[in-house]
């Protein structure tokens, strides 16, 4: 008995390890991936059956090591999870980019013909094929060549294309000489230095000329050729914003087609690469026609390899309603939200050009609307408005003077009878007439009469601000205000900005601080919706510690 039970004993762990060693060999052959979750949630059992243990489980597109198999189970170093819920993990593969040794002009093919357009050393591009000696790369759109000689291999990068792109304004054809004759100037900058991949002047807009329709041309040879060299894509504002002549030009396809030819044409002369429409306050009558315009524009500057861009609004706000957001996303390579204007010089009240909470929605609304993430470019202002208020917090009833006005010492409109030295301020309410309010100083020692349009009542008790002046100010001119006149400031977190308060003239001026903080949280929003990039309005206005942020944040 004793010699069955221990030749039974040798047998069982015979058979244990005979187990042990198959497992073994198949675990040896088994090679391990990673899967990916296909199921929105996929539970991890203790063992590979359905009545196992749940230990745990993973969500839709989670990625996870499988490690061994056991019929319709995988192996993961938790446990076991259903084959039919995952499948085969395939990581992305990653473009290749490169960039060049030394500044150097494109190939338009491999033969060796130049283009005027450059390749900046520290830029990256990304190669689309490969022929022989050269790279073949995307240039914006464009197909250019550049030697492999002078090329390197940007290995292991994981590198968003955004494009970033800043406005000039040109308010006539003999002004570009302002933007090209200091060194510090953006066209003479490499585009590296500056953080900016596109310079857009605002160069074509409308005029009536002899009862027609013409075109306005502040278009520079010049400017193009020194921007190309440097690294930039040049892009033309195309501008309008009367809707009595948009109205005509859309009505008319013979005057419309006239129109695009030219401005196409205007384009290929100055060799620039895109054009950007800004059409704005066109009005709901002028919605299809526009979209009809854009659809027949982007036809004929696809055959022209041009670019084409499209400036938008928040979609809230009324008077630009005539943008038919995702129809027209169809007719463009890009959009660029408008994202400022919340509060400007046209507003009564002082406020911030673009608060946090403001743009982000203007982005989600615009996202939401049917515009595509991929060509929509986020508008930052490179501004802000210098307001001059007056605020009201008096126990009796008040008249404000809300602008510059005239206050009199008689109910008679001479010369004679108006007070030349005041021009702002709250006076007393003491009655009206038809035609003036009665008023005194605060110590009730003199009587004056402001004309009931020059004033407001303001009711007694009752806070109130009232913008007496406004000015859309650089932002170092800004700063320059605050230190002359020992101006302070106090951050609101409501708008993620400061607020700048100082005196001039016995009058409180605010304003709504634009600097390298506010773009910062731009471009992280810019970043979460996962955009396409930025356009600042307007270049010259910002402060240099802005560019360094463009470039440091977005990878420049």
């Amino acid at each position: 008995m004793k010699r069955l039970k221990s030749s039974l004993i040798i047998a069982l762990t015979f058979i244990f390890l005979f187990q042990i060693n198959i497992e073994a060999f198949a675990a040896a052959k088994f090679q391990s991936y990673k899967a990916i979750v296909i199921a929105q949630k996929l539970y991890i059992r203790k063992t590979p059956s359905s009545k196992g243990k749940i230990t745990g489980s993973l969500s839709k597109g989670q990625i996870v090591d499988i490690i061994g198999a056991s019929g319709k189970y995988l192996k993961t170093p938790k446990g076991y999870i259903y084959s039919s819920y995952v499948k085969k993990y395939i990581p992305p593969k990653l473009d290749v980019y490169v960039s060049v040794k030394e500044d150097m002009p494109l190939l338009l093919s491999p033969d060796g013909d130049l283009d005027e357009r450059y390749a900046v050393e520290g830029k990256k591009y990304k190669v689309t094929g490969d022929t022989g000696g050269y790279y073949k790369i995307d240039y914006y759109g464009k197909l250019r060549y550049i030697p492999k000689q002078n090329a390197q291999i940007l290995k292991g990068l994981n590198y968003k294309d955004n494009i970033t792109l800043g406005f000039i304004y040109v308010n006539g054809k003999q002004y570009n000489q302002r933007f090209m004759d200091d060194e510090k100037d953006y066209v003479n900058r490499k585009s590296t230095d500056t953080g900016l991949d596109v310079l857009c002047p605002t160069w074509f807009e409308m005029s009536y000329k002899d009862d027609t329709v013409d075109i306005v041309d502040k278009g520079d040879s010049d400017f193009v050729k020194t921007a190309h060299k440097n690294g930039y894509q040049v892009w033309a504002t195309f501008f309008e914003s009367s809707p009595e002549r948009a109205s005509r030009i859309f009505s008319d396809d013979t005057l419309s087609s006239n129109i695009i030819d030219n401005i196409i044409k205007y384009a290929k002369d100055y060799n620039i690469d895109g054009i950007n429409i800004d059409f704005e306050g066109l009005g709901l009558s002028n919605k299809d026609g526009f979209t009809k315009f854009v659809s027949k524009f982007y036809n004929s500057a696809k055959y022209s390899n041009l670019l084409v861009s499209i400036d938008i609004t928040k979609p809230e706000v009324s008077s630009y309603n005539f943008y038919n957001r995702a129809e027209l996303s169809k007719y463009c390579n890009y959009m660029i939200l408008m994202a400022y204007g919340e509060h400007g010089g046209s507003f009564k009240e002082a406020g911030s050009v673009a608060s946090y909470n403001w743009t982000e929605k203007a982005i989600s609304d615009t996202l939401n609307f049917g515009v595509p993430k991929d060509k929509l470019i986020l508008g930052v202002p490179f501004y802000t408005y210098d307001y001059a208020v007056i605020d009201v917090n008096l126990p009796y009833d008040s008249v404000v003077l809300l602008k510059k006005g005239d206050i009199y010492t008689s109910e008679v409109l001479s010369d004679e009878a108006k007070n030349k030295d005041i021009k702002y301020g709250t006076f007393k309410y003491i009655s009206s007439t038809e035609n003036f309010y009665k008023v005194s100083d605060e110590k009730g020692e003199n009587i004056y009469y402001i004309p009931l349009e020059s004033g407001t009542l303001v009711k007694a008790n009752t806070i109130k601000r009232f913008v007496v002046g406004y000015e859309s100010l650089k932002l170092q001119t800004l700063n320059d205000r605050m230190s002359e006149n020992n101006g302070t400031a106090y951050y609101d977190e409501s708008v993620k900005q400061y607020i700048a308060e100082y005196y001039k003239d016995n009058l409180k001026h605010t304003a709504w601080v634009e600097n390298k903080d506010t773009l910062s949280w731009r471009i992280d929003l810019l970043n979460k919706y996962n955009l396409k990039g930025l356009a600042a309005w307007q270049l010259y206005y910002e402060t240099e510690d802005m560019l360094k942020t463009i470039k440091d944040k977005l990878n420049k």
